[in-house]
């Protein structure tokens, strides 16, 4: 049979021992972050969840003791200043700092949501138009959830982060929309 050999390395052999390992070293390799990072991510948070979402009122979380919108505002405000006092969580102030206490986790959302308009495109389809009808509805779906949640602790960036989420969704469209124009005829002449 025929030989064939990695073309960076000429001295590889693709049927070979050598070429093998590293096969199943990058399989690893790419499993580990789609998959492997956002879950060690979600599970370090989970175990930290009731510093990371104190309870502020009566055994109840600050998201369960609200009866009128001040309430919320100062439940809310005590659950973040008691997060914030708290050491022991201090080094998972990456993955939850500017989300408010119920949203401990939103970052977990964030790596998947950029995960599946990234590495996500590659596994949908050979097609353009199917990939960027695909970014859309996770465009879509995002700006729905970033707009009904308001996860950021700052009103402000809650609205930076839906407006982004429009941006994303103008560019696929607009994409979508250069690829049509591309693909028809021009009318009328």
């Amino acid at each position: 049979g025929e030989v064939r050999y990695l073309a960076a390395d000429l001295s590889v052999k693709c049927d070979g021992a050598e070429h093998r390992a590293y096969l199943v070293y990058a399989g690893l390799a790419l499993l580990m972050w789609p998959i492997g990072v956002p879950l060690l991510s979600w599970c370090v948070l989970y175990l930290s969840r009731d510093r990371l979402n104190p309870y502020v009122c009566r055994g109840q979380k600050a998201r369960k003791s609200l009866k009128h919108m001040l309430q919320y505002l100062d439940s809310r405000s005590v659950a973040l200043e008691i997060r914030e006092a708290d050491s022991s969580i201090a080094h998972l102030q990456l993955l939850y700092g500017p989300y408010e206490p119920e949203y401990f986790y939103w970052e977990i959302f964030e790596m998947l949501r950029r995960i599946a308009l990234t590495s996500g495109l590659l596994l949908v389809s050979d097609s353009a138009t199917t990939k960027v009808f695909f970014a859309i509805a996770v465009a879509l779906a995002t700006q729905k959830a970033y707009s009904y949640f308001g996860p950021y602790a700052s009103d402000a960036d809650d609205l930076l982060a839906e407006t982004l989420q429009w941006v994303t969704l103008l560019t696929f469209l607009s994409t979508l929309a250069c690829a049509y124009g591309q693909t028809t005829p021009a009318l009328g002449g």
